[in-house]
């Protein structure tokens, strides 16, 4: 192994495990839990004895991870909770998952600085047709999200209006999610169906 590397390693490694203590040693309110991903495993504070369903983690990408965190909490009783990112991938998930995973409350903590701000989750679903809400990955998909490059010159705000003003694209993008392998010619139509 390069010297380097080995240094490297070693740095990662200290401000990993400095990151958690500090972690660990937070105080936080009565009630309040904090849990953060180690590799396939999960650390919580305060410790907890029952971590079973969270861990081993086989989900390759933290979007989905928040969100098995989120229904573990509601399974375990909490009615309201709040994620804290810089992902639209999380929101976008937050949102499609809402109805499934049933909390009466779900913020996301979004962005950094100035443009901070909390995302209500609830009252977006709330305001959306269902089947919308869930197929929303799908355009996030096909707009561009962590490993899909976007359409050429096509923002996600030109993606979303043309969805409102072609709501069967709605139906093509639940047979995308739902069977991608058997989908209609109405998941293939240019325009002329």
């Amino acid at each position: 192994m390069y010297a380097w590397l080995s240094k490297v390693k070693t740095a990662v490694e200290k401000s990993t495990m400095d990151g958690w203590i500090s972690v660990v040693h937070l105080p936080l309110a009565e009630g309040k839990e904090l849990y953060a991903t180690d590799g396939s495993g999960v650390l919580c504070s305060p410790v907890e004895s029952y971590l079973a369903c969270l861990a081993p983690c086989s989900q390759e990408e933290a979007e989905t991870r928040l969100l098995l965190r989120v229904a573990d909490a509601v399974q375990k009783g909490c009615k309201k909770v709040t994620i804290r990112t810089v992902d639209t991938d999380v929101v976008v998930l937050a949102v499609a998952s809402f109805s499934k995973i049933a909390p009466d409350a779900l913020w996301v903590a979004f962005g950094v600085g100035s443009s901070f701000h909390y995302i209500a989750v609830h009252e977006i679903v709330a305001t959306m047709n269902p089947t919308k809400c869930l197929t929303l990955p799908v355009l996030q998909a096909f707009t561009g999200c962590d490993t899909v490059s976007a359409f050429a010159g096509r923002g996600k705000k030109t993606a979303w209006e043309t969805w409102k003003s072609f709501p069967e694209v709605t139906g093509a993008f639940n047979e995308l999610l739902c069977m991608p392998s058997e989908c209609t010619a109405l998941c293939f139509c240019s325009g002329d169906c």
